[in-house]
C-alpha cells in the first residue's frame, strides 16, 4: 500500500496547529497509510497532540497505519508523559518490515 507522507516541521505549536489539521486532512482524503516526519519538531503543544489522536482515529476507523519518522526522544519523552504513547502506538516506518 502507498504511504501518505505529510512533513509536519515545527508545525507541533499552538500558532500551526490549524496547518497541521489542514495537512492531515489532504493527506487523509488520499488512500494509503500515513508517515508523519516529525524530524524538525522539538516540541508538542496539547492541540496538536488532539489533532494526532484525531488522525490516528481516523486512521483506525479506515484500517489504515499512522507511523512517525524523525521522533526525537525529547517528543517520545513528551508523549509518554502525557500517556499519549500508548494511544498512538508509537510506529516507525523501519517497523514496517516487521509486521
Amino acid at each position: 500500500m502507498e504511504m501518505v507522507k505529510i512533513s509536519a516541521g515545527a508545525l507541533l505549536d499552538i500558532y500551526s496547529v490549524d496547518q497541521l489539521a489542514e495537512a492531515f486532512l489532504v493527506a487523509l482524503d488520499r488512500p494509503g497509510d500515513l508517515e508523519v516526519d516529525l524530524q524538525d519538531a522539538d516540541s508538542l503543544h496539547t492541540a496538536a497532540l488532539q489533532v494526532l489522536l484525531g488522525a490516528k482515529r481516523q486512521c483506525v476507523a479506515e484500517k489504515r497505519r499512522l507511523v512517525f519518522a524523525g521522533l526525537s526522544a525529547s517528543l517520545k519523552r513528551q508523549l509518554g508523559i502525557a500517556g499519549a504513547d500508548r494511544m498512538l502506538l508509537l510506529e516507525s516506518p523501519s517497523n514496517e518490515a516487521e509486521q
